[in-house]
């Protein structure tokens, strides 16, 4: 799938990009977009840029950015700024990690498995709190682990006090979530004042209401079309309606 995606694409992975500025021709007063990578390379003669990072990067490294702009950017406000129990996730497959009283119903039926955990006091310092162990349980629903056929279960816990056994890697989740409260869905409202300007386009996590994966996901999808691309499902009722939503609530419309 992701070798399809990228046919007929240059890519260049692993330089952080430092710099996307603007270029207006002299001669001609055409706009064009010059990137730079951390590693000192400068790539132009762009028409159209798409930003599918976080909130912040883009503030950094968009230029020029007007006052406005910047402080709509950078007011997003992002989960781990308030609770960096989500930043960090253990793969593994170790099941005790769930309650043995539900945890076959749990590893047959259920993606997450939140509990909650009383910390602190005398014995670890600090005043007493709650906090949350949140286990995702990729094998109960997700094609690529179920497939992977040695029986044991893929899981992925956030915030767990104690190692689990069989741990094969973690994920970091910095700047990727978007906090879901009132400032951050009129910031995601008033974005749409900005799509499309000077060809510069703005899609996932902060671009849409909510943090959802779906809207995240299609959200690229309404940015290419806005470029030109075709909606790949406009002929099912469901799909086309949702996306006529999604594109009004992005500010963005078919392109030429």
């Amino acid at each position: 799938v992701f070798d399809k995606l990228l046919q007929d694409i240059e890519v260049h992975a692993g330089q952080a990009v430092t710099r996307v500025e603007e270029w207006v021709s002299a001669g001609d007063g055409r706009r064009t977009w010059e990137v730079r990578t951390a590693d000192g390379a400068r790539r132009t003669g762009f028409h159209r840029v798409v930003f599918a990072s976080n909130a912040r990067h883009v503030a950094e490294v968009l230029y020029p950015l007007g006052f406005a702009a910047k402080a709509l950017l950078l007011g997003v406000d992002y989960t781990q700024e308030k609770d960096p129990s989500f930043t960090k996730g253990i793969i593994h497959s170790d099941q005790e990690v769930l309650p043995a009283d539900c945890r076959e119903e749990l590893l047959a039926n259920y993606a997450n498995y939140i509990g909650a955990e009383i910390r602190g006091g005398s014995a670890e310092g600090g005043a007493v709190r709650t906090e949350h162990v949140n286990t995702f349980i990729l094998s109960s629903w997700y094609p690529a682990a179920q497939s992977a056929g040695d029986g044991r279960p893929r899981l992925v816990t956030y915030n767990c006090a104690e190692m689990p056994r069989g741990v094969v890697g973690e994920v970091e989740n910095q700047w990727n979530h978007p906090h879901l409260c009132l400032g951050n869905l009129i910031s995601s409202s008033m974005l749409q004042l900005l799509q499309g300007h000077h060809g510069v386009y703005f899609c996932g996590s902060f671009a849409t209401p909510g943090n959802g994966h779906d809207l995240s996901l299609c959200s690229g999808m309404a940015v290419a079309v806005a470029m030109g691309a075709e909606y790949p499902f406009m002929r099912d009722p469901d799909c086309a309606r949702d996306f006529k939503k999604l594109q009004a609530l992005m500010g963005v419309r078919d392109g030429p």
